[in-house]
């Protein structure tokens, strides 16, 4: 497959963020614990936000924002 705007791509894919969550067995709407696995979170703490039609989440425990390629990552 060749991509001719690697950038168009990624732009497409980043607001499909929640539906990504939500395949993990996580509800978006509401607050998470952190996926981050560094991280020991005991509590829900993150939570995702929308900047700019660009869906990224953050955990407010260890201030660690992530975005869907991080998150799958």
């Amino acid at each position: 497959m060749i991509v001719a705007n690697l950038n168009e791509v990624i732009d497409a894919l980043r607001p499909h963020l929640p539906e990504y969550l939500e395949s993990q067995g996580i509800d978006p709407s509401k607050k998470f614990k952190c996926i981050n696995p560094a991280h020991d979170d005991s509590t829900p703490s993150a939570r995702v936000n929308n900047k700019e039609n660009q869906e990224y989440a953050k955990c407010f425990g260890c201030n660690q924002s992530f975005d869907i390629f991080t998150a799958a990552a």
